[in-house]
């Protein structure tokens, strides 16, 4: 058996690298809803509104963010700053969605890391 070369993972939002990112997740969610009857007991599903979720860590330098997250959240998101474009690369494919940053949190502790971190409700799509 050849050993192999893994893929590493890029984010980009509005086209520019992240280059802090410690990680990335994405769920894909179908938002389909399951049809029970009483005879019938499991009987389908109902088509749902698919959407990506995005959940990203960011490390903090001292110098300042690499991102404002602000910008893209306002008032919990009910008057959202604006839509953004969320891609991450992987391999040979990409996968982009147009997102809302849902929450975002900043985490420290004593003999440890600055981190950013926030989750992001998009458009679905697919891999290509």
């Amino acid at each position: 058996m050849a050993l192999k070369l893994y893929t590493q993972a890029t984010l980009f939002i509005d086209s520019t690298i992240i280059a802090e990112c410690e990680s990335i997740q994405i769920t894909a969610d179908s938002k389909a809803q399951i049809v029970e009857t009483i005879t019938g007991g499991l009987s389908g599903i109902t088509k749902g509104a698919s959407q990506l979720k995005f959940a990203i860590k960011n490390a903090v330098p001292d110098a300042a963010f690499e991102m404002d997250t602000g910008k893209y959240f306002k008032n919990g998101g009910i008057d959202a700053g604006k839509f953004c474009e969320l891609a991450v690369a992987a391999g040979s494919k990409t996968i982009a969605s147009e997102v809302f940053i849902s929450n975002w949190a900043l985490s420290y502790q004593v003999n440890g890391k600055a981190e950013l971190s926030f989750d992001a409700i998009g458009t679905w799509s697919d891999w290509e």
